[in-house]
């Protein structure tokens, strides 16, 4: 089945998040192995390098990889009682589970935010090289507010398709394992 190549403001996100993802993992194993390169060659090794990678790098390829996660449903899954539900009963769940999802990152999004602010008036710094880490502090709200909209958003999906009658309105897998979604919502 081709996937359509969608448009709107969370598909251009996600792929903006996930492409910063991916850079930033290029550019830490860049960073790296050159001060691998210079520890073991030049005995001279980059100050910072453990700052930088921990936290720059690394909340960025997490929190990104948090989106391109829920975007692309690879989350992992229990199903085990889910699935023995009458399908109303796993509509209302999901979309229930959906519906707190989205509430819990969008508080995360709004707090992380509020701690960005103050990160940014302090002019956080970490390590003892005094790496600045406080523009990296507003990947959190970023993140959690693409996060919050893409669960609300998957949450009303699953109640159109269930009033549309779609016999998969929570995602659940079809016999080729192929999971259900919306084209319009990605």
């Amino acid at each position: 089945m081709e996937r359509r190549r969608s448009r709107g403001v969370l598909p251009t996100a996600n792929r903006v998040l996930l492409a910063a993802g991916a850079l930033g993992i290029v550019a830490m194993m860049a960073h790296i192995c050159v001060n691998a390169g210079l520890r073991a060659f030049a005995g001279s090794p980059l100050t910072g390098t453990n700052e930088i990678v921990t936290y720059w790098y690394m909340p960025l390829v997490a929190l990104f990889g948090f989106v391109a996660a829920q975007h692309d449903g690879g989350h992992t899954e229990a199903r085990v009682a889910f699935d023995r539900l009458p399908r109303a009963n796993r509509v209302e769940l999901h979309v229930a589970g959906l519906a707190l999802t989205g509430l819990l990152c969008a508080g995360f999004a709004w707090f992380g935010l509020l701690e960005a602010l103050r990160n940014f008036d302090l002019r956080l710094t970490g390590g003892v090289t005094e790496v600045t880490m406080w523009p990296v502090t507003f990947a959190v709200p970023a993140a959690y507010a693409v996060l919050a909209l893409q669960t609300v958003t998957e949450a009303a999906l699953a109640v159109r398709r269930a009033r549309d009658g779609d016999p998969r309105p929570d995602r659940t897998p079809d016999r080729t394992g192929e999971r259900g979604r919306a084209d319009a919502a990605q």
